[in-house]
């Protein structure tokens, strides 16, 4: 247990954006199963700040076919934004 403490407390000196980034991503996929519209579109925009920063530690690390899902995903939230608010997929 002290082995996987040590390793998650090195990875998070190491990656800190890692970290924030799962944190934003997480929060963010509970906003958007919110049942208000308002919440659900915070809940979008804190994911699209998410996915923004894993695609770009994907791009440091060169890793071309996370980044090419991750710009994917950001596709797909900004198209869920607008089917939220204009009812258009």
């Amino acid at each position: 247990m002290v082995s996987v403490i040590s390793k998650l407390i090195h990875e998070i000196k190491t990656k800190p954006w890692y970290c924030i980034a799962m944190i934003l991503s997480m929060s963010g996929a509970y906003l958007t199963s919110d049942p208000t519209a308002p919440l659900r579109l915070f809940g979008f925009g804190v994911w699209l700040i998410s996915n923004f920063i894993i695609a770009a530690g994907f791009y440091n690390d060169r890793n071309w076919f996370m980044v090419a899902t991750y710009v994917f995903f950001e596709w797909m939230n900004i198209r869920g934004i607008n089917s939220n608010w204009t009812g258009i997929s």
